[in-house]
């Protein structure tokens, strides 16, 4: 299985998992392509974020954490990316030794300065687990702004 497609089997599980809030306005979803333009995703973003009750957030991230479990499952499999490639991969996405709740004040916060707001919830995911792992503040800074930059058009 190529890793595109592990992916992509990721995100549709992160999708699946996420609890729908109503009919999603355009503005709750930020759209991008991949790197070779093959693939184009619309991403739930802060405003999505900010609509979902506490528990909704939990579930959310839940659903992003057995998506790359599923993910490293998948590696397993015949002719699949090299298991790895996909454990690094995927414990450079996840952190032992906090709870969801954690990482949802993380998110919280993040999603606190309106201008973060388009910015997708899982990039929001990423910024969060950087900053519980100790990234230093300038290079926090740095991602922010290149988030802002790429999704605030």
């Amino acid at each position: 299985m190529s890793i595109g497609r592990t992916i992509l089997i990721t995100l549709c599980v992160m999708a699946i998992s996420m609890v729908t809030v109503g009919q999603e306005r355009e503005d709750e979803m930020s759209t991008t392509a991949d790197v070779d333009n093959a693939v184009t995703y619309s991403w739930s973003n802060g405003r999505t974020w900010r609509s979902l009750d506490r528990q909704s957030r939990i579930t959310f991230l839940n659903g992003v954490e057995e998506g790359l479990m599923l993910m490293r499952r998948e590696a397993e499999l015949p002719g699949s990316v090299p298991l790895p490639t996909l454990q690094k991969q995927s414990e450079r996405l996840m952190i032992s030794g906090f709870r969801f709740s954690d990482i949802v004040e993380q998110i919280d916060a993040f999603y606190a300065d309106s201008s973060n707001r388009r910015i997708p919830i899982v990039d929001a995911y990423i910024y969060a687990l950087r900053k519980m792992k100790g990234e230093s503040e300038d290079t926090l800074r740095q991602l922010t702004a290149s988030l802002r930059q790429r999704y605030n058009r």
